[in-house]
């Protein structure tokens, strides 16, 4: 799969465009870490639970700061954070 750059995740941070920034990916995690995955998120990037729910369906949009930190959290499961394929 060919890489993915800064160009074309901003795409994917736009609600406009009615993508969902992360809710592929986190729906390919194993029921058991979602829960996990959710309050890493939460923490790490000082979320309340309203707005991990409106970052992960793309209600708002995602900040440069956020992406690595959400990128690095679904490598460590081994998904691509954007399109939800394993890695």
């Amino acid at each position: 799969m060919p890489e993915i750059t800064n160009t074309q995740i901003r795409g994917y941070l736009s609600p406009k465009i009615g993508l969902k920034p992360f809710q592929k990916a986190f729906e390919k995690l194993p029921y058991n870490q979602m829960r996990s995955v959710k309050m890493t998120l939460m923490q790490e990037l000082c979320w309340s639970i309203s707005t991990f729910q409106y970052k992960k369906r793309g209600d708002t949009p995602i900040r440069e700061n956020e992406i690595t930190v959400i990128e690095n959290i679904f490598e460590g499961y081994g998904i691509q954070a954007w399109t939800g394929e394993r890695i």
